[in-house]
């Protein structure tokens, strides 16, 4: 909103007369490729934008942002002279040529610099200003307000043009830095992966470039996880014998389930993005994926689909979402006459409505059956649609599509024939009725993990990063006034570097219609499958690469691990509840801190929770001793100040808070220390980790912040016998009627603001 006032403000000052001066408190220094000024604007000269506090409102990225051309990558530092009269701000910008230079101020007189001449005083100025650059650079970076890569491009850019030293600018990793975390960063392409991505790409020359004329290594080999067998029969529900084993499986179980999932999974991660992330950018990967296979979520389909469609599954081979997966939706009709309409109409109709979309009939390695493609040529839509019976596919991958034929035509297993499958449903009947059953197989790592889908997953986040480059490359061009109309162009002007252009594998960039895209595989967002590329060779570069990620792997992840997850949802009232079963087997114990202390034996009890419980922990641990060990903690409303758009807790109140750690007797006494070891019944003091007052209980151990609390628990917990036995349990409860809401929403609130902020310095940032 300031932003806005200031801009609107300095369009009406605009056109007031104005006056040209010169001032000791504007200088510039002439040189190559740009020149250095320095200019002092004053608070006076920022009229109307005082507080009632008498405090001035801007803070000098909002005053570095109201100014265009001639001012180049301006870095503004607030003076500090003291006893100064009012406030003032240097601006360190650079410019081009070696004629005078005028800035327009807001009060609509302009100020005007001649250019000094003199390597010594050039030099200096250029130091001082790339010291506050990259200063300013780094520390964006790190307040991790919106992504981190456009200070490390602008930082290296400038760098090469200027002769400085790039710094090393870090963005959030969100995972920490250990081994096991690190390997998932590597599978699902964290920020500091993209970083580390995208500065290779702007370091690399022609020279380093090396050719992809190496045979592929042989694939990371783990041990598969020994199945325990099961007696007797179990249900396999029909759909899964139609998906390909080494893809990932998630079966909603009906139409109505299918649209829930969708729904509920899309709100609870807007939901968690506003409360756990620091920036907010939407990459519109449901509505790309949407257009991409061409199903659209009508309200027509939402009336047709549970009279016509009995089962629905989405499956996949890879899980990257963001810059296009092979995945796809399975159907099982009750009336494949009326789907395959609907279906077939859709593709039609998109055909007809987009002139760089066509609808053919394709030929599928190994078979004879014709299948329907909906294509774009850079992959913005990518629709295969396949059906066996009453099976009918829609998938964005080629591969896939000729899998699900391979099983319809019983050259290969389906999933549900796998013995890992069936040991699956036995821990998770498909008589449960779950609302998503979500199960990732042996071979569906397997296949994450092979070489050639290691290497084609580095190649297109390597080609997503420079793509991003590009991207930056031509708004600091159309920053300067240069006109670029080829990546040629970009490198020419040294906003790119000179072996931008080469690349290992043969493929290239190139921008048609203003678009940047990939020879090969399209568009960022909707690149070709993984699964869709054919890789056969690889670069020394790219096989060390693999060769250091299996060592690690096999490090961390002795087994192969197949998992399932299963959510059903159970209405009570108006509300609704969500219940999550996860078994993981074997789970990679040696690598992380908190499942080390997971026992694998399970227990069939589980607690009663006390009244008013609004969170509970169950976790069978080893500390030492053998046992449970549980957190919970009871609704409270919990003081807090609002200061600054920043939410803080009242710290005095935080002994109070009613949380409490138990376990069977002897447990806390391991973990607590010596504090703990007094008679049967009787309390201690602790000190510290926020427990102050211990309890040893016949039944239980106890610890809090307070002996009520401890009082409280111990006299409403109980163990009762559990529906399934299990390692680890969790319950959250709902917070919408609960008196600790009110923290939550300011808790969200804040997040949310803090977004806001984020998108509106983003913006600003690409502007400028």
């Amino acid at each position: 909103m300031r932003i806005m006032n200031f801009a609107l403000m300095f369009v009406v000052m605009s056109f007031a007369s104005s006056a040209t001066a010169e001032t000791e408190d504007f200088k510039a220094y002439a040189g190559l490729p740009f020149g250095v000024a320095r200019l002092k604007i004053l608070e006076s000269q920022l009229p109307g934008f005082v507080s009632a506090n008498g405090r001035t409102s801007w803070d000098s990225e909002s005053i570095a942002a109201l100014f265009g051309q001639p001012v180049l990558y301006p870095v503004v530092r607030a003076n500090s002279v003291k006893g100064a009269e009012e406030k003032s701000w240097n601006i360190h910008f650079l410019f081009q040529g070696a004629d005078d230079i005028a800035v327009r101020l807001p009060l609509g007189n302009t100020v005007v610099a001649h250019p000094l001449r003199g390597a010594g005083t050039f030099n200096s100025a250029l130091k001082n200003w790339w010291s506050l650059y990259q200063a300013t650079a780094i520390s964006q970076a790190r307040s991790d307000q919106y992504p981190a890569e456009i200070e490390q491009y602008l930082t290296m850019m400038l760098a090469s043009r200027c002769g400085k030293k790039a710094p090393v600018v870090k963005g959030n990793s969100y995972l920490p830095s250990d081994s096991g975390w690190q390997i998932v960063a590597a599978i699902s392409g964290t920020e500091s992966i993209r970083l580390a991505m995208q500065k290779d790409a702007y370091l690399k020359t022609g020279e380093n470039v090396s050719m992809a004329n190496q045979p592929l290594p042989s694939a990371t080999s783990l041990p598969a996880v020994e199945i325990p067998s099961v007696d007797g029969d179990v249900a396999i529900e029909p759909i899964a014998n139609v998906v390909p084993h080494e893809c990932f499986y998630v079966r909603f179980g009906s139409f109505s389930n299918f649209l829930w999932a969708r729904d509920r999974f899309a709100h609870w991660g807007t939901d968690f993005r506003n409360l756990a992330s620091a920036r907010s950018v939407d990459y519109r990967i449901s509505e790309r994926l949407q257009e991409q296979l061409n199903l659209d979520d009508s309200e027509l389909s939402r009336i047709l689909g549970p009279a016509v469609v009995r089962d629905v599954a989405a499956i996949g081979s890879d899980l990257f979402l963001r810059e296009g997966a092979a995945v796809g939706i399975v159907f099982e009709a009750s009336n494949s006459t009326v789907l395959s309409a609907n279906i077939q109409r859709q593709r039609e109709a998109s055909a007809a409505r987009h002139e760089d979309v066509s609808l053919q009939k394709v030929q599928l390695p190994g078979h004879r059956q014709p299948v329907s493609l909906l294509s774009s040529s850079s992959n913005r839509v990518r629709s295969f649609y396949v059906v066996h019976g009453d099976f009918h596919l829609v998938t964005t991958s080629r591969t896939i599509a000729t899998r699900f034929l391979d099983v319809a035509a019983g050259k290969d297993v389906g999933l549900g024939g796998t013995d890992e499958f069936r040991y699956a449903r036995h821990l998770n009947s498909v008589d449960r009725d779950d609302s998503a059953f979500i199960y990732l197989s042996d071979n569906f790592f397997r296949k994450v993990t092979s070489p050639a889908f290691r290497i084609e997953m580095n190649r297109r986040a390597k080609s997503e990063a420079e793509i991003r480059l590009v991207q930056y490359a031509q708004l600091s061009a159309a920053a300067e006034g240069v006109r670029a109309d080829s990546i040629q162009d970009l490198v020419d002007g040294q906003y790119l570097p000179a072996g931008f252009l080469k690349r290992g594998d043969g493929t290239r960039l190139e921008i048609q219609d203003g678009r940047v895209i990939d020879s090969l595989r399209g568009s960022a967002g909707s690149f070709l499958p993984i699964a869709d590329v054919d890789v056969t060779l690889a670069t020394k570069e790219e096989l060390a690469a693999y060769s250091k990620f299996a060592k690690e792997y096999a490090r961390v992840w002795r087994k192969m691990d197949p998992a399932t997850i299963a959510f059903s949802r159970i209405q009570e009232g108006n509300r609704e509840r969500i219940v999550m079963n996860l078994h993981v087997f074997p789970v990679p114990q040696q690598t992380y801190g908190l499942l080390r202390m997971i026992l694998n034996s399970k227990t069939s009890q589980r607690l009663v929770r006390p009244a008013d419980c609004l969170v509970m922990v169950e976790a069978e641990v080893a500390f030492g001793a053998f046992g449970s060990v549980f957190l919970g903690s009871f609704d409270s409303e919990i003081p807090f100040t609002v200061k600054n758009g920043l939410v803080r807790e009242d710290s005095s109140t935080f002994d109070r808070h009613p949380f409490f750690m138990g376990a069977p007797p002897g447990v806390l006494q391991t973990l607590l220390g010596k504090e703990f070891d007094v008679a049967p019944g009787e309390y201690c003091e602790l000190n510290g980790n926020g427990f102050k007052v211990g309890y040893n209980g016949t039944k239980f151990s106890l610890a809090s912040s307070s002996r009520k609390i401890i009082d409280r628990a111990n006299a409403e917990l109980s163990y009762e016998k559990a529906e399934r036995e299990c390692q680890l349990r969790v319950h959250i409860g709902d917070l919408a009627n609960t008196r600790a809401v009110k923290i939550a929403h300011a808790k969200a609130w804040e997040s949310n603001n803090k977004i806001c902020s984020g998108n509106s310095r983003f913006l600003t940032r690409l502007a400028s």
